[in-house]
Parts: C-alpha cells; structure tokens; sequence
C-alpha cells in the first residue's frame, strides 16, 4: 500500500468523525470543529480520489472541501 491509501483512509475517517460527533449530539454542525474536520477530511480524499483518477469521488471531495472552506471563512470573518 502506498501513502495515498493511507491519507484516503485518515480523510474518511476524519469525516466520519464529524459525521458522528453531530448526530450524537457531541458538536453542532457548522462549528469550526465540524468544518475544520470536513475540510481536513475532504482534502485528503481528494489526494486520495486523484491518485485513484476516481472523478466523481475527486469531484464530490472538492465540492465539500470548497463549501466547509467558504464556511470556514464566514465563521472567521464574523
């Protein structure tokens, strides 16, 4: 295995966290928390989908890690 496997999988795992974490109620969506981790997360399957040349993973990936960004930025910028 080679080392986008491994960032595919730290990717998939950070979103999953988020995921969880606002359904048990851990953490409210839209918090620096949750979209710092969208982002992290999405950024890294992204690495991961163009190593693979997987496009509408690589496409789905980059529509999420925009949007958690522009939210991200928002948050910041209030």
């Amino acid at each position: 295995m080679d080392y986008p496997y491994y960032i595919g999988v730290l990717g998939a795992a950070m979103i999953m966290v988020a995921f969880f974490m606002k359904n048990l109620g851990n953490v409210d969506q839209g918090t620096l928390y949750d979209e710092s981790l969208n982002l992290l997360g999405a950024t890294f399957l992204i690495i991961y989908a163009w190593d693979l040349q997987a496009w509408p993973f690589f496409i789905l990936n980059t529509l999420i890690a925009v949007w958690s960004a522009k939210v991200l930025v928002e948050k910041v910028a209030k």
